[in-house]
Parts: C-alpha cells; sequence; structure tokens
C-alpha cells in the first residue's frame, strides 16, 4: 500500500510542477505580448551563439558570430509597430524590399507558449511567417532567437523607437 501511495503523491506533484511551468510560460509570453503592443521597434543586431560560416555552400570559407554584415539592407530602417489583434504594421521608410515600392506592409504575428518556452510568429528577411523563440525582453528591446547552420542558434535584436 505505501509503494502506490508514493508513486500517486510522487505522480500528483509532477503534474503539478508541469502545470506551474506552463502557467509560468504563458504569464511570460503574455508579459511580453503586453510589452511589445502599440510600440515600434527595428532591427538592430544579428548573431549567432557561436562562430560560424553562414553561407557554408558559397565556396568562400568564413567564421562569424556577427551577423550583422549578412542582414539585408532594406530592413536596417525598417519600424515594426505591434498593434493589438496581431496585425504587424512594418514602415519601410527609404530603404524598401526590391520589387515593392509600399511604404507599409501589413503581416501577421502571434505569441503564445509552448513546450516551456515563449514562442513568437513573426517574419523572416522576406517578410513571411517565421516562429523564433523569445530569449529576452524589457521595455527597451526584445531579442528572439532560431536555429541556425552548423547547429548554431541565430538572434535577432530589436530596439523600441516609440
Amino acid at each position: 500500500m505505501r509503494p502506490m501511495y508514493l508513486l500517486i503523491t510522487a505522480s500528483v506533484l509532477c503534474l503539478l510542477a508541469c502545470n506551474k511551468n506552463t502557467d509560468i510560460t504563458g504569464k511570460q509570453a503574455n508579459e511580453f505580448l503586453l510589452s511589445i503592443q502599440n510600440h515600434s521597434y527595428r532591427l538592430t543586431a544579428f548573431y549567432a551563439n557561436k562562430y560560424i560560416d553562414y553561407f557554408p555552400n558559397d565556396n568562400i570559407a568564413s567564421s562569424d558570430s556577427d551577423l550583422w554584415k549578412f542582414t539585408k539592407t532594406y530592413l536596417w530602417d525598417d519600424e515594426n509597430m505591434f498593434t493589438p489583434g496581431g496585425v504587424l504594421k512594418i514602415v519601410q521608410n527609404s530603404m524598401k524590399i526590391p520589387g515593392t515600392d509600399d511604404d507599409t506592409l501589413y503581416r501577421k504575428y502571434d505569441v503564445f507558449a509552448s513546450d516551456g518556452r515563449v514562442r513568437f510568429d513573426f517574419i523572416d528577411y522576406y517578410y513571411t511567417p517565421l516562429q523564433y523563440r523569445v530569449d529576452s525582453f524589457n521595455d527597451k528591446y526584445f531579442i528572439i532567437d532560431v536555429d541556425g547552420p552548423q547547429n548554431s542558434i541565430l538572434y535577432s535584436r530589436f530596439d523600441r523607437l516609440k
């Protein structure tokens, strides 16, 4: 009887701990969402957690962790405004993605908790959807990450403009 009691107790504690972690992650997701809504951000850094050859198939050997030189120049002056309701307003300013003269682009975004992490459905450098993990955030910036080449993690930092 005693081993059964210990098994049940351990199971209940595990379930409570799992639910607590989910609650914390859900709370963090909500805090991140509230932090970015109604604010504009600009990409200010792009880097990896280790030295990598960012384009391994280009026949040019390189080893970089600061990857800013690989960012598309039209992203440098973008203002990313996160409006309530999951609408991302991208003001392109003077440097625009080739093929469009639109001053403003609209995309969708989402913030949610999954697998013990805060996830962020956002855009890549061609403005197409891509899911990121939220690494850190505060009232001045946020950093998101995604898996990169050679088992690296790629980080993007966005600083708040207003």
